[in-house]
């Protein structure tokens, strides 16, 4: 005698029912969860301006579901970002971009000394998803790569704005891209 016959439950086609029955709740369950975290349901990533006012880490002004944007740092629409330093740049994707992607799992990096046309796809980016390029923001040459990317593509994902980097490089001439600043890209990201 098994035990939901000692315990007084469903047996034969009941029991197989009743299972069928608990299941398709969970299920159901499972997928308002996601409904709700898509939408930005009580779920979802908060920030900490849900806990009440007197919790330690309780700061108002983080929005719902908030992207890392630095403020000291230029965008692109391709979700770039770009830190310029005279004619040097180092570029990598926002936060935002590498949320979208999920994991990465390959970097295709460009060779050093590689001249580059604005606008030019000089990287590959493979995730589980999908596969994105990443773009020359301006023209010049490719002075440095972030090798550690070859065998930690994962850095990209859990620190896109320092391990992550993917690669600098000397711009040919004066930079006349215009690139949004931190609201104005966090404005962008609103609308995608």
């Amino acid at each position: 005698m098994g035990r939901w016959q000692a315990a007084g439950g469903p047996r034969g086609p009941a029991l197989a029912d009743s299972i069928i029955d608990s299941l398709a709740v969970r299920a159901g369950s499972l997928t308002a969860l996601a409904k709700q975290k898509q939408r930005g349901g009580p779920r979802a990533n908060r920030g900490h301006a849900h806990l009440p006012s007197g919790h330690p880490k309780y700061n108002p002004t983080i929005r719902t579901n908030p992207q890392m944007i630095p403020g000291d740092l230029k965008y692109t629409e391709e979700h770039e970002w770009i830190r310029q330093e005279g004619k040097l740049v180092t570029v990598g994707i926002s936060d935002f971009a590498q949320d979208q992607m999920t994991d990465i799992v390959f970097v295709e990096l460009p060779e050093t000394g590689r001249k580059v046309s604005a606008g030019e796809a000089i990287v590959v980016l493979e995730s589980v998803k999908s596969v994105a390029d990443v773009y020359a923001p301006t023209s010049g040459t490719v002075t440095e790569i972030n090798s550690d990317l070859e065998h930690h593509p994962e850095y990209i994902n859990e620190s896109p704005y320092e391990k992550g980097w993917i690669f600098k490089m000397e711009a040919s001439g004066e930079i006349t891209a215009k690139f949004l600043d931190a609201e104005g890209y966090q404005a962008f990201i609103d609308t995608q």
